[in-house]
């Protein structure tokens, strides 16, 4: 399994997707930049990162402009619709789903607008229309290229872009060129020539000097020549449009020959079908197919294909009209790659559904996507006095293994009250078990302490096994600091084994350094993870906890992973610490390994592959250690015999990172471990027999992986089998249109001996915070929703989100599917299936609320379901909550409605004042509340 988390079971890295936000380290080091240059406190408000006027700003505008005096100038009139504009966050549409099934779902069961007859659908003519744009585009790009003699090599390209001149902008003291130097030296993240590091001098010197429309032209043949890589690759996506085009024309021709009244030759019908599509004759002839479920699946693959084209269609205008924003970036050509893979197999997917649609069978590789239906679960909060839920780890209570989802509560209902573990089936949602995993109260007292109990480190699931670790004195210092870790096994549902870890003496004092520096707010209980002391925003750490489990031979292994640093830092920062590990035996019952100042760089099968510092030994000082820019050795151990089988050092070198290790079971007996430099592109497999002997056992070339570089951040692979991997990196996707680069991670599914991909997707990552983006249109981009955490086991994708709801005090879980390497034929079915299952619901919810609607104690539910924006009047008012009569549902009763409903700005609020809202059920009152309301008239 390939867990895209922190304190993952096979990942001791602190990678979190979502958690250690690339937007908190920006700022956190945007803060200490400033404080560097004595310009400001370093915690203080700091305009430049404030964005909440960015839509005014100049900068916003600069990115804006386009530039209207060239020839070709006349492509920027068109204006392409946008479907799902306008519409709330969670209806956002994407070019990798079209629109999610779950939202096709709830507007199928709407009693007026449906998902067909909604702004969420574009129509072939729009399609047409929109590709008509970009092939003009690219022909007039092909023109500007053939005006300057372009010829596509490396020399002309780099003397192209040289026209392009910047002037120092004056954010952050206009810093000269030897400043930039001096900085790159004194803060490692600025070193990063691609990413931040290349965002932030770009920033610094963002504004073009202004050039005349002859060298603007001359610069946009060099921008585009980097972008499309090749004569060939732009002749490819050339023909691809064309394709598109094709495709629409086809689908004319057509409903002329099924609607004309007599048989027409071919030529004749192309012709038609040509000044149909040219004169926009195409907006009103619907769908290629009759039943209403396959119209639902062919409306996705439309809004697929539209969505990646239009993202194509921006790269070209901004390369021709605009100035330099993402496609300036030196990692966009690797974003582009996946924009152009993506058009491709959405124009290859809906060619594929018209040929089934008249019955012919399509002749495509495996190279699709299967999508599920999203799932959602809630975690409350604690109900327990004893037992702390924190809020910043709440979805460290989520774990994803082996096609089950596994939630941790801590509750008493009808079960026994303690640590309730709810196992779901992932494709169905359904709860398969839930029980009391830990009591609350146990005979041999573990929690009878009067000590309260913090559930803040990440459980791991293995099997039929879960770890789960509840501290003491942490992250809150107390008299008892500890961890009380239980294993549990969720099918026989009982406690396999338990130990106290007592926590070390560095530990112990770097919370109490910690408590010291926040300086404990007393005016704030720990009753639950909503009212802990630290919050959200608890960037700034110093310690980390984490439990782990391994198992060889029927030898059951546990891990405990303490991190402390030597001072407060950013929570980033833990990946580059040394870890105290220690390790306990099942069968023992005793630690049988300590290990100081490492760090784990993978764990499974019983083995741990770890580094530590070279020449350890002869290190005089208990400084403290920071393995990314020091010589190691990297050691394999056998926790079942306890020795080390095998050993090999590497120096440090920014030029040529460290390898990344990967371990997979190989047969019944035998271990494999895929070991990759990166940069290269061989990877070297190595077989570890049952007697620990080491030996390798072939080298394999992965061209896939060469397209990454040496400097990729975060690389991550694991071994599917010999022949195939998959493996994930961040990839920093800045913009200077942007006031923050995006942090993006790039999933890829790859076989040896070729570049083809069998599989990638780009995934954003979630954004909390005072840094809020459009979260599906990052960058101008139309890419999956943004994640919290990736899951990756064999060849399916799974994407977790939570969401926090304040007034019920809850955590909303989101959790979206994907499969890989699955045939047309096989993704068409599928998604005709689940179409067919929703029209049949949504039928019958139309049938039932209609009668809802007429009946005083269910109009409010079948308002919910219609999921329509409601007007109506306060009746009422408390200071912080009140009621509503809706006029247009003279039965209905008052809805209740909260103050933190209410969007700012807001009047004084009384009887009388008049809101927009939305309904939804409260299931934890069981009743319906007003939700997303703004003030309309008072």
């Amino acid at each position: 399994m390939f867990d895209y988390d922190s304190d993952s079971m096979h990942e001791f890295d602190y990678d979190d997707v979502g958690e250690y936000d690339f937007g908190d380290v920006l700022a956190f080091h945007m803060h200490n930049l400033m404080n560097e240059m004595n310009l400001n406190d370093p915690f203080a408000y700091d305009p430049f990162l404030d964005t909440s006027n960015d839509s005014s700003d100049s900068h916003t505008e600069y990115f804006k402009w386009e530039e209207t005096r060239m020839k070709d100038s006349h492509l920027l009139k068109f204006k392409a619709v946008m479907p799902g504009e306008g519409e709330k966050d969670d209806l956002k549409l994407n070019s990798v789903t079209g629109g999610d099934w779950r939202n096709v779902g709830k507007m199928e069961k709407k009693r007026k607008e449906d998902w067909l007859e909604s702004r969420m659908v574009v129509g072939y003519q729009d399609l047409y229309n929109l590709a008509s744009q970009l092939e003009s585009s690219v022909t007039a790009w092909r023109e500007r290229i053939k005006q300057c003699q372009g010829d596509w090599s490396e020399e002309q390209k780099q003397k192209l872009l040289m026209v392009r001149k910047v002037t120092r902008a004056e954010n952050l003291g206009g810093l000269e060129e030897e400043e930039l130097v001096n900085l790159e030296l004194a803060t490692p993240v600025f070193k990063d020539k691609t990413g931040f590091g290349w965002w932030y001098k770009e920033f610094v010197g963002a504004k073009e000097v202004e050039i005349p429309v002859e060298d603007r032209m001359l610069y946009s043949v060099g921008r585009g020549m980097e972008v499309f890589g090749s004569e060939n690759s732009l002749g490819q996506l050339a023909r691809e449009i064309y394709g598109v085009k094709n495709l629409v024309q086809k689908f004319v021709i057509g409903v002329l020959a099924s609607n004309l009244p007599v048989l027409l030759p071919y030529p004749v019908l192309l012709t038609m079908s040509k000044l149909v599509c040219s004169a926009g004759g195409g907006t009103k002839l619907g769908w290629a197919s009759v039943e209403r479920s396959s119209q639902l699946v062919e409306s996705k693959y439309l809004n697929r294909l539209y969505l990646a084209t239009i993202d194509m269609y921006n790269v070209v205008k901004e390369i021709m009209f605009k100035h330099a924003a993402e496609t300036a970036s030196p990692s966009f050509p690797c974003k582009f790659a996946f924009l152009r893979s993506t058009f491709a197999k959405n124009l290859a997917l809906l060619e594929a559904y018209h040929q089934l649609n008249v019955h012919e069978e399509p002749q495509i590789e495996q190279v699709f996507y299967q999508e599920y239906k999203e799932q959602k679960y809630i975690m409350e909060p604690s109900k327990l006095p004893e037992i702390v839920l924190q809020k910043r780890t709440a979805r460290d209570r989520v774990v994803v293994s082996g096609g089950l989802l596994f939630v941790v509560h801590a509750k008493e209902e009808s079960l026994e009250a303690g640590l309730i573990l709810a196992v779901h089936n992932l494709l169905t949602g359904k709860v398969l078990k839930q029980f009391t995993a830990v009591p609350q109260f146990l005979p041999s007292g573990l929690l009878k302490s009067g000590d309260k109990s913090t559930l803040c480190t990440k459980m791991c699931v293995l099997g039929d096994l879960v770890a789960l670790s509840l501290s003491q004195g942490y992250p809150k210092a107390s008299p008892s600091s500890k961890d009380q870790i239980f294993v549990v096994s969720w099918v026989e549902e009982k406690i396999v084994m338990r130990q106290t870890v007592f926590h070390s003496a560095q530990f112990i004092a770097a919370v109490k350094e910690k408590e010291e520096f926040l300086n404990n707010s007393d005016s704030e209980t720990d009753s639950d993870y909503l009212n802990t002391s630290y919050g959200d925003d608890d960037d700034i750490v110093n310690t980390s906890l984490g439990v782990f489990l391994t198992k060889k031979a029927g030898h059951l292994f546990l891990l405990h992973c303490e991190v402390a640093l030597p001072e407060m830092d950013h929570i980033s920062k833990l990946a580059n610490h040394g870890q105290h590990i220690r390790v306990w035996g099942q069968q023992d019952d005793k630690m049988v390994k300590e290990l100081i100042d490492i760090r784990v760089l993978d764990l499974q099968e019983g083995l741990v592959i770890y580094e530590e510092e070279k020449d350890k030994g002869l290190r005089r000082s208990k400084q403290d250690i920071q393995f990314n820019d020091i010589d190691v050795v990297v050691r394999w151990l056998d926790l079942v015999s306890g020795k080390e089988i095998h050993q090999e050092s590497f120096d440090y070198s920014a030029q040529f990172p460290r390898p990344v290790f990967c371990i997979a079971k190989h047969s019944e007996k035998d271990i494999m471990v895929a070991q990759y430099q990166p940069g290269q592109q061989v990877v070297s497999l190595y077989k570890v027999d049952e007697a620990g002997i080491v030996e390798i056992y072939k080298q394999l070339a992965f061209p896939a992986l060469t397209n990454i570089g040496v400097s990729c951040s975060e690389l991550k692979m694991q071994l599917l089998s010999e022949n195939l991997i998959s493996f994930r990196h961040s990839l920093v996707s800045p913009s200077l249109e942007s006031r923050m680069p995006f942090n993006v991670t790039r999933c890829v599914l790859a076989n040896a001996g070729t570049e083809q991909l069998l599989a990638e997707v780009i995934i954003p990552n979630s954004k909390d915070g005072d840094f809020n983006y459009d979260e599906t249109n990052s960058n101008g981009c139309h890419l999956l929703a943004p994640a919290d955490r990736i899951v990756q086991e064999g060849k399916r994708l799974i994407i977790l989100r939570t969401k926090k709801r304040e007034i019920e005090r809850e955590w909303k879980i989101s959790v979206r599917q994907y499969e890989f390497q699955k045939t047309a034929s096989e993704v068409i079915n599928w998604d005709k299936d689940i179409a067919k299952d929703i029209v049949e619901k949504g039928k019958a919810a139309k049938e039932l609320s209609e009668e809802q609607l007429a009946n005083k104690d269910t109009v409010l539910d079948a308002l919910v379901m219609d999921g329509k924006r409601h007007t109506g009047s306060l009746v009422n008012w408390c200071g912080s909550f009140g009621f509503l009569r809706l006029p247009d549902y003279p039965i209905a009763p008052t809805v209740f409605i909260h103050i933190s409903e209410i969007r700012k700005p807001r009047p004084f609020l009384k009887t009388g004042v008049r809101l927009e809202f939305s309904l939804e059920r409260d299931f934890t009152r069981n009743k319906v509340k007003a939700v997303a309301a703004k003030v309309v008239y008072y």
